[in-house]
This record gives structure tokens, sequence and C-alpha cells, in this order.
């Protein structure tokens, strides 16, 4: 009845036009029906960084002047929005776009983005944004910026724990801390803190506003937050934490709940800092636990509920993804949004485990071996875990992409990147079962300006010539930057990667015998030159003083760094752009490397096949101008997020590269050209664990802590005694 009432109405609009009669305007047009039988909006749902823009458009199927729509937003502080449809982000936070033609009224939600958190693959994404609009947390330069790298103060978390409560008023409106002011934001949440016992003071009657917040400090603050409840194990797993220690329980309890994870060597680091990122994210996961007692975050899929229906239990019309974030469900959102006839017969049911301490392998392992209706059809694994699941111990689980439907004759048309094809090849029968949708070859990035002073020029090719190939170039030009007051790098940790993409031989060869690639080896030496000659500032990555080299804030500017796309767009670009956007270029490294990436993977026992390829299709593989690859690579996606590189050379080949950040370098030329370079073929599935080893004892010996024969040694006998491979 509503299709042929819009069909009437049409017919009777245009048979107005024809015969020139007076039509009646939409404005006072009245029909009974959905909204969207008569008015659409492009987008239900969008995401727009503050200080962008997004144009939304109405249509009518009716025929109706779409001219004539007017335009609300829900709040003009989060986003405005012009009479044309035009959404501005002002500040971080979710707003309610609503277009109303005639008596109808269809809407889009806004989430205004934080201008440093824009990327939807880093753990501090959904956390970030879903305490943003509940108003726990806040952000710097007028809610545009949350600033994730710094250290979060105990102001700031018992304020953050405040607001998550409701903001509840104190008994008392005096705090017996003193040196906690009426005027201090966190006045009253020091004060309601303190009364519930969650925070306590110093011995010397301060609480210490300023004083960064420790990892044991974050546990016990939740921990007495939660009422101090008996943690279900009476000892700890983590080395470093003793019975004596006041947040014994707390870190028991914590970890019981994956709110913290440890570290691959057994340890908690209780005094370690926490940066905002780390904070929200803990604050996210402990209202998981509290509503739902676990860690397992449903998306908003395409085709109907968020659960698949029928009381949680699932059946041949449910797909089931398993992902560590939510960038791959996002994929597949995309695809159902396109595939609106797959979306109304297929419901998507994910499940989102972090990385932390393991979770998501652990949460991944049971579900596979498991079975059942409830197993994983699709599966996302990390490059560190990668081999694992496509030539290691849970490869069997994967299904071949030929029984999907896909032909290994597309995977040529698409001229993926051969080091994906080589990780996603199952050893054991050479076939496929999965692929990777980014490309993440290594490039050095770096400043014009120090390019230009150092070396007499900026020019890409060029200044590759000065760094490489090879170390002995590198130090070359790390001793001319030296002498003109530069690091070359930020520190000893910048060159790991580079130094790892020369090795030929896996870690663990084909006879489990631990091997040490002579390339690998060098790196002892490259780190001690490093250090010995000052030739970086001694930095450590993901802290805050590696963040600070990226924005001149270091001891000295660093002339560098080496990273793939995805650390140019979300860690260089986000801490740089405010002071040197343009001053930044990309060539080629001093050693081809590459660095992170998702893998797509099917479980060999599903019953949903046909789809389940189809989908894996339009990820990996779907090179049409409208397909997944090049809106990708183009940045249309999610609201238009930074240009991006693609699994499919065919694709990087011929899309625009150039972003304003490198001064409109086209970054493609770049990182294209290095995919046939790069190899997969020395790792093995215990890469992540072993390099953590590597680091660490390359650093004693860079140090001067032992010798290099002492490190060496150490090495060994860390990978016999955790993982029993004696060295070759």
């Amino acid at each position: 009845m509503r299709k042929i009432l819009s069909k009437t109405l049409a017919a009777l609009l245009v048979l107005g036009v024809i015969l020139g009669c007076l039509i009646i305007p939409s404005s006072s047009i009245k029909a009974d029906g959905d909204p969207s039988d008569y008015i659409k909006i492009n987008k239900t749902q969008t995401a727009v960084v503050c200080g962008k823009s997004e144009t939304l458009k109405v249509t009518s199927e009716a025929g109706w002047d779409t001219k004539k729509t007017t335009w609300k937003s829900s709040n003009t502080k989060i986003a405005t929005v012009d009479s044309k449809g035009k959404v501005t982000a002002k500040q971080a936070g979710s707003a309610k776009i609503t277009a109303t033609l005639g008596n109808y009224s269809v809407s889009c939600n806004v989430q205004a983005l934080y201008k440093d958190v824009v990327d939807k693959s880093s753990f501090w994404y959904t956390p970030t944004y879903e305490l943003t609009n509940k108003g726990v947390v806040k952000g710097y330069d007028n809610q545009t910026k949350f600033k994730p790298a710094d250290k979060c103060t105990r102001a700031q978390m018992v304020t953050f724990i405040w607001r998550l409560m409701g903001e509840p008023k104190p008994k008392t409106s005096t705090c017996k801390f003193k040196d906690v002011k009426k005027t201090d934001y966190f006045y009253k949440a020091c004060i309601w803190g303190n009364e519930k016992k969650i925070v306590e003071g110093y011995s010397d009657g301060t609480f210490g506003p300023s004083i960064v917040c420790a990892r044991k400090h974050a546990v016990t603050f939740l921990w007495r937050l939660a009422g101090k409840p008996e943690p279900k194990n009476t000892k700890s797993k983590f080395t470093d934490v003793k019975k004596t220690d006041y947040f014994y329980k707390a870190t028991i309890w914590a970890a019981e709940k994956e709110i913290v994870a440890g570290y691959e060597d057994g340890t908690f680091k209780p005094d370690g800092n926490c940066l905002r990122r780390q904070m929200v994210t803990f604050l996210y996961k402990y209202t998981k636990n509290k509503n739902k007692k676990s860690i397992i975050f449903p998306d908003n899929p395409s085709g109907g509920g968020n659960n698949g229906g029928n009381n949680g239990k699932t059946g041949n019309n449910v797909i089931n993804v398993y992902s560590y974030t939510d960038e791959v469900p996002n994929l597949i959102k995309a695809y159902m949004d396109s595939h609106p006839d797959v979306a109304k017969k297929y419901k998507i049911k994910t499940t989102v485990v972090y990385t932390d301490g393991g979770a998501y392998q652990a949460a991944l392992d049971a579900a596979l071996t498991a079975g059942g209706d409830t197993a994983p059809d699709i599966y996302a694994v990390q490059e560190d875990f990668a081999y694992k699941y496509t030539k290691g111990d849970m490869s069997a689980f994967a299904a071949p992409y030929t029984s999907l439907g896909i032909k290994s004759s597309e995977i040529t048309d698409a001229k993926i990147a051969p080091y994906i094809q080589e990780i996603g090849t199952r050893t054991k029968d050479s076939k496929v079962v999965g692929l990777a949708y980014q490309s993440n070859p290594g490039a050095f990035i770096y400043r014009r300006s120090i390019a230009k002073e150092v070396f007499g020029t900026d020019s890409p090719d060029k200044i590759a010539s000065q760094i490489g190939p090879g170390w002995d170039k590198f130090f070359s030009a790390a001793a001319k930057l030296k002498s003109k007051g530069y690091a070359i790098v930020s520190g000893l940790g910048d060159v790991q990667y580079p130094v790892n993409g020369g090795a030929t031989q896996p870690w663990i060869n084909k006879n489990n015998q631990f091997v040490i690639d002579s390339s690998r080896e060098a790196y002892f030496d490259i780190a001690k030159k490093l250090y010995v000659n000052g030739y970086t500032n001694d930095t450590t990555m993901w802290t805050e003083s590696w963040y600070l080299d990226m924005c001149d804030m270091g001891p000295r500017k660093c002339f560098g760094f080496f990273g793939p796309a995805w650390m140019l767009n979300y860690i260089i670009a986000p801490q740089a752009k405010d002071t040197s956007s343009g001053d930044w270029a990309i060539c080629k490294p001093t050693q081809d490397f590459y660095w992170g990436g998702t893998w797509v993977l099917a479980n060999k026992d599903t019953e949903k096949a046909k789809v389940v390829g189809d989908i894996i299709r339009y990820i990996t593989l779907d090179t049409s101008n409208s397909g997944l690859q090049y809106r990708w690579a183009r940045g249309d996606l999610n609201g238009g997020q930074p240009k991006d590189t693609v699994a499919s050379s065919v694709v990087m080949s011929n899309a625009n590269g150039k972003i304003e950040f490198l001064n409109n370098q086209d970054m493609f030329k770049v990182y294209n050209s290095a995919l046939s370079r790069v190899s997969a073929k020395a790792i093995c599935q215990y890469d992540s664990t072993i390099n953590s080893y590597w680091i660490d004892c390359v650093r004693e010996y860079a140090y001067g802590d032992v010798s290099k024969t002492e490190a060496i040694k150490t090495f060994k006998s860390y990978v016999e005694d955790k993982l029993g491979f004696k060295a070759k």
C-alpha cells in the first residue's frame, strides 16, 4: 500500500507538471506510512573529524522538492548543519542531524572525532568515544584533541571515575587534602572519591593531583570502586606483584576481569605510567565487565539486530565474525551496506576481544576448537600472530580461498603484494587461506627542512641515496646530521623493523632450532653505534618522549622515522600537523621491510562458504572503482579517513596518493614500489615473543651493561627457557 501511494504521488506530480496544474506543496502533504517510503537520507550514521565537514543528502521517491528540506542538529556544540545539509564537526561527541521534508523526518547520527583519534584500529578508539559521548572523559583545545599519548594524572583518574558514576554529590563540601583547592576541576571528585575510600592521600596530607597515575594506582582505584571484591585466585600470575603489595588483590581481580593485562615476560610493571589512552581503555573495560561480565562487543550490523536473534543462539542466517578491533567488522558492514539483498538474508554477530595478554588468541582458539553454531565463520588475525593461523598450530582450521569460490587468478589479477600472499599461504598444502586488505611496506619518513639544511636537498630519491642502501650510508648520514645538531632517528628501537627486514632465515628453522640470522645479529652493533655516538635522542617507542620527537619537543630535532603509511597517518601526522605539516616527505628506507597488517580468514567448517567468500573477496580483492580497495586508498570510508596503502598493486598504481602533510607528495609511488622488494620468508610462529627478547638484549649491550657475547648468550637462554628451542 505504501509503495502504491508513493508511486501515485509521484505520478500526480508528473501529471501536474504536464497539465500545468497547481500541485500541493510537500510541506502540506500528509500521507500515512514509514518516512522512508517518501524521503531518504544517504547516511544514517557517519563520523566527521573536528574542523572537517561532510554533506548529507536527502532524496524523495515521492518526487517532493528536496530543496525545501530543513536541517537541524540536536547539539550545535558538537556539530552544526547548514540549510544544504553540510555538517561541520565542532568538538568531539555525538549529535543527531535531522532532515525534515513535509511532515516527515529522517536522521543521521554523527560522531564528531577528536583530531588525534581517527584510526578505528587503535585499541583506544571505541573506549575514547563511548566515554566521551557519556561525558566521562574530555579533551583539550575546545574538545578537539584527546592527546592519547599524554600521561594520565591522579586528578584526571579520580575525575573520570566520578563522572563515570554520574558525578554524585559529596556528603561534605570540604576537602581534607591540602593541595586540592575549591577552584580545581577535580575538587568534588576528590572529596567523593575519598569518602568512598576509592582514593587515598599521602602521609603529608596531600593528594598529589599532578602525580602521574601508575598502573598499580589504576587497578586499585577500580577495584575499590567495584567494592573490593575477592578475586577467584589467591596467587598472582605476575612475577613482580607480591602478596605484601597493597595492590595485590586489585591486580589479580583486574587481570581476572581482563581489565588489565601483563607483559609477555610475565610482569605487570605496577610502577609503569598510565597514558590517557590506556586509562580510558581500563575504564571502558571496567564498565563492560560490570554490565556484561565479559569483554565481547557486538557491533551494529546491517540487515537486522546486533546479536543474531534467537535468544543468543546462532543459525544458518547468522555469520559469526571474530576480530581484535572493530575494523574488519566495519568493513563487513560496508559490504552489507552495498549488498542489501545479502543484508536482508544474513545477520552479522561480531565478537571483538582485545589482544592484551594474548586474550584474543585464547578466545579465538577456544571458539575454533569448540566448533558448532557459535564458531567464527570469518576471523581476523594480526601480522604479529598471523603465522599461527595461516601456517602454524591453528592453520588446519582455515579454509582455502578456493573452497570459498575465490579463484587464484583473482589474486593474480589484483596484483596482491607477494609478502601478503606469503604470510597467507599455508605451508602444508601451499593454498592461500588468508589475505590482508592493507599493505604495510616501510619507508623513511623525514623532515624536508632538515634535509635541505644538512644535505642540500629534500628530494626523496636523493635522500634515499644518503641514508642507504645499507647501514654504512645510514651512519654516514647520521654523522652529518649530528654535526648540525640533529638526531637521525628518535631511539634504538626505531631501526628494529628495517633491520628485521633484512633477515633471510626465520628465528626457528625447520628442525625446530633457534637461529640468529646475520642481519638480526648485526642489530647488536647497529644499536651500539647509534647509542655510543649519540646519533639518537635515546627514546623508547610508544613512550611520551618518542611522541615528543615528532613535534620538535625533544632535546634535539629528529630527522625521521621508519614506518608504513599507518604510522605516517595515525602516529606522526596527529602529533606533528600543527607544527610541521608540509615539512615531511618519504623515501625508500635503508633496508626494505614491512610492519603490521590484518589478514582475513574463513573457517573451513563454515556452512556459508559462498557468502563468506564474497565478503572476503569484497574486502581483499575488489579492485573496481567503487570497491573497498579503491575506497580505502582514496580515504572515503567511515566518513573520511586518511588515504591509505592497500594490498592491491593495481589500485596503488592508479590511485592518487598525494597528501597535504607530505607537501602533496604521492606516497603511493614510494610505498607501491616497495611491495615487490619486501619478503616474509623469515617469519615464524614465535616472532612476537622472540622479538621482544631480542630488543631487550640489544639494549643491554648497547648501553654497556653486558658484553655482546653475554647479551647473545642471554638471548639464547631466554628463547630456550621460555619457548623450549635450543640454539643451532
